[in-house]
C-alpha cells in the first residue's frame, strides 16, 4: 500500500510542476475546452464499467470475480459508442468555439477517454484483488508522465487546446496493456462469448453494490463535473479554463493521492473478505494518515503562497485573467 500511495505522491509533484509550464503553453480558453472535456468524461465513465471495478474486488470468490471482468469490458465499449452523441450535446450547450475541427477533437477525446477508463478501471479491479500495488503504482505514475509529456509537446508544438485533450486521451489509455499483461483474467474466445450471457447474471448478483457504487461516484463527480460547463455556458470557455487550471494545480494532486489511497483501501478490503484480520483497521488508519498528512501540507502551503506567488508561478497573463 505504501508503494501505491508513495508513487502517487511523486506523481502529484509532477502535476504541480507541470502547472508553471503549461500555463505559459496554453490560454485560458484552451484550459476551458479540456476542463468541459474533463468534467464530461468523469460523469461517463462512472457508467463505462458500471462501477465493476469496486465489485470485484469484493466479491465473494475468484470465480465470479472473473466472470465479472469481460461483463465490464463490454459495458465499457457499449459506454464509448453512446458518449459520442452525449459529448455532441454537450459541445453545444457550453457554447465551445465554432471551429469544426476542435469540436470533433473534443468528440473524439471524450468517447475515447470514456472507453479507455472503463477498460483500465475494470482491470484495475482485479489487480487490486490480487494485491498487485507496487504494478499499480509504476503503473499510475506512467499515466501521469504520458498525459504531461504529450501535453507539453502539444504546447510547443501549438495546436491548442488539442495537445490538452490528446493528453486527456493518452493519460486513460496508458497502463492497460501493462495491467492486463500481469495476468490476464480472460484469455479464450470462449470465455469472452459468454460474457452476453453472464452479464445479468453478474449484474443481479451484485446489484447493492453496483447500484450505491454508481450513485457514490455520482455524488463525488458531479459537484466537480458540472461547474465548467455551466461556467462556459454562463461567462464563456476562457471563464471556464481558469476554473479547470486551478482544478488541475490546487486541486488535481489531493484527488490523485485520495485515488491511490481508496485502491489501496479496496485491495486491503478484499483480502480482508476472504481472510479477515485485526491488522486491516490499522492498515487503513496508518493509510488513511499519511494521505491526510500529504495533502494537509500541501493545503497549508496553498494557503500561505496566495496571490503573489501565482502570478509568479503561472505567469501575468493568468493573473491578469484572474
Amino acid at each position: 500500500m505504501s508503494i501505491l500511495l508513495g508513487t502517487s505522491a511523486i506523481a502529484q509533484v509532477a502535476v504541480l510542476a507541470s502547472a508553471p509550464i503549461l500555463s505559459r503553453l496554453y490560454n485560458p480558453s484552451d484550459f476551458g475546452v479540456l476542463a468541459i472535456a474533463a468534467g464530461t468524461i468523469s460523469i461517463l465513465a462512472i457508467f463505462a464499467s458500471l462501477r465493476l471495478e469496486e465489485v470485484i474486488p469484493i466479491v465473494g470468490s475468484d470465480r465470479q470475480a472473473r466472470r465479472a471482468v469481460p461483463v465490464g469490458l463490454a459495458i465499457s465499449a457499449v459506454s464509448c459508442l453512446v458518449s459520442i452523441p452525449l459529448a455532441s450535446v454537450v459541445v453545444l450547450v457550453a457554447g465551445l468555439p465554432d471551429k469544426a475541427s476542435l469540436r470533433l477533437a473534443f468528440v473524439a477525446a471524450v468517447s475515447l477517454s470514456v472507453l479507455f477508463a472503463g477498460l483500465y478501471s475494470t482491470i484495475l479491479g482485479m489487480r487490486l484483488r490480487e494485491q498487485q500495488f507496487g504494478p499499480i503504482g509504476r503503473f499510475t505514475f506512467s499515466r501521469t508522465m504520458a498525459q504531461l509529456s504529450v501535453q507539453i509537446a502539444g504546447g510547443f508544438g501549438g495546436i491548442g487546446a488539442a495537445g490538452l485533450l490528446a493528453g486527456k486521451v493518452v493519460e486513460k489509455g496508458a497502463g492497460i496493456r501493462g495491467l492486463w499483461n500481469l495476468s490476464p483474467p480472460v484469455t479464450s474466445r470462449r470465455a469472452l462469448s459468454r460474457t452476453i450471457r453472464w452479464a445479468p447474471i453478474v449484474l443481479r448478483r451484485n446489484h447493492e453494490l453496483v447500484w450505491f457504487g454508481l450513485l457514490a461516484a455520482l455524488a463525488r463527480a458531479a459537484g466537480l463535473a458540472i461547474v465548467a460547463p455551466l461556467v462556459s455556458a454562463f461567462w464563456g470557455v476562457a471563464a471556464a479554463g481558469l476554473y479547470g487550471f486551478a482544478n488541475r494545480a490546487v486541486f488535481g494532486p489531493f484527488a490523485l493521492v485520495g485515488g491511490a489511497a481508496l485502491q489501496a483501501f479496496l485491495g486491503v478490503g478484499s483480502r480482508d473478505a476472504s481472510e479477515p484480520s485485526k491488522e486491516t483497521p490499522s492498515a487503513l488508519l496508518g493509510g488513511g494518515f499519511l494521505w491526510l498528512g500529504a495533502t494537509g501540507l500541501l493545503f497549508v502551503g496553498l494557503l500561505k503562497l496566495g496571490p503573489p506567488a501565482f502570478t509568479l508561478l503561472f505567469g501575468l497573463q493568468w493573473a491578469e485573467a484572474g
